[in-house]
């Protein structure tokens, strides 16, 4: 791998843009690749008046980072504030990384019998003679600025009883299992008809700017319309003397197929937080090209001076079948990092455009 080596800022590499040094270039890891890739070019029919040629081709790619030196043992990168992809050695290149989410909190109930979160500072955690942290069992501890009923809950990943940076994981591979592409050409008598399709399979999206326009937690921006399945929070006993979403003891989700959290201006449990709620399959088959063409009898055109009149129209990316939720599924390799790559935090869809030609030969 060749890539700048991480250095500390005493090397003199950060600072003013004018005086910083740029760290030297170097083969400071190693990366194993291996796979197979088939293709397969037939001609299914050969006739007088009509002709199909079809070609297909199938890429399988394992990737393994094996090795980095130095200070470089960790590539990450960072969507502003949010630590999104990191290469680790022993796993494969750019994988996603942030909190597995393990549901909703249902009621006070499950909050108690859930891990503690001991990440917002605020919320009720106490800490008993032997060390080990768990949820204040007092209702009265929970207010507007912690963790409640309606929250997303995280997964403890290395089972230590609390939810903390600790538990952050490979959440998803951006790299497909395996990416495809099928050719075929029609052609009867003057007329040829071209379609491309292609693909990939097994690789996951970080869908970031879905991060940005569902967290509800200002009310001067737009939400997408996902958010109309968040949980809603109800009371337990409507009888309860005083304003019952005050009793986190008497609050219950009324939605509990929810996907989404409920909807809170100071998010105390960081519901909006980097995790697998905003990794999608990136699975997709796609028209890519579709190119009719007409070429004119030699006999018609040769009494205007001509030697060849061909005349063609193209369509480029027709439709697409994917399970994304976001524009365009083919998202490729960041142009902000060469440590990321299936991230969508707003890049521009492929469009879909009509040309038509007129090539003359004289």
């Amino acid at each position: 791998m060749l890539m700048q080596l991480i250095l500390p800022s005493i090397m003199g590499t950060s600072g003013n843009s004018s005086s910083a040094l740029a760290a030297p270039y170097g083969n400071y890891g190693s990366i194993e690749n291996h796979g197979i890739e088939l293709a397969l070019n037939t001609k299914p029919i050969v006739n007088k008046n009509f002709e199909w040629d079809s070609d297909i081709n199938v890429s399988i790619n394992r990737n393994k980072l094996k090795s980095l030196a130095g200070s470089t043992a960790l590539l990450g990168y960072g969507q502003w504030s949010d630590v999104v992809s990191r290469s680790t050695p022993g796993e494969s290149l750019y994988g996603f990384y942030g909190y597995i989410v393990d549901g909703i909190y249902q009621n006070f109930q499950d909050i108690l019998n859930s891990p503690a979160d001991v990440r917002n500072k605020t919320n009720p955690i106490v800490t008993d003679a032997s060390g080990k942290k768990s949820w204040s069992t007092n209702p009265k501890d929970y207010k507007n600025n912690t963790t409640n009923v309606g929250d997303i809950k995280y997964k403890d990943v290395n089972g230590d009883g609390v939810i903390d940076e600790k538990d952050k994981t490979n959440i998803g591979s951006p790299l497909p299992k395996w990416t495809f592409g099928w050719n075929n050409t029609l052609r009867y008598k003057n007329i040829d008809l071209n379609l491309f399709i292609n693909g990939n399979v097994g690789n996951k999206v970080a869908n970031y700017l879905k991060m940005k326009l569902t967290h509800m937690s200002s009310p001067w921006s737009n939400q997408l319309v996902d958010i109309n399945n968040r949980a809603r929070l109800t009371a337990i006993d409507g009888n309860v003397t005083g304003t019952w979403y005050d009793n986190i003891a008497n609050v219950m989700v009324s939605n509990p197929d929810a996907s989404l959290p409920r909807a809170s201006i100071n998010d105390p449990n960081d519901n909006d937080a980097f995790s697998s709620r905003y990794i999608e399959n990136g699975s997709y088959l796609r028209l890519k090209s579709v190119t009719l063409g007409y070429t004119f009898d030699k006999k018609l055109i040769q009494k205007f001076g001509l030697t060849n009149l061909r005349l063609t129209f193209n369509a480029t990316n027709l439709f697409t079948i994917t399970g994304y939720d976001g524009y365009d599924p083919e998202i490729g390799l960041s142009t902000a990092s060469a440590n990321v790559f299936g991230l969508d935090n707003g890049r521009y869809p492929s469009p879909t455009s009509f040309t038509f030609g007129l090539n003359a030969s004289f």
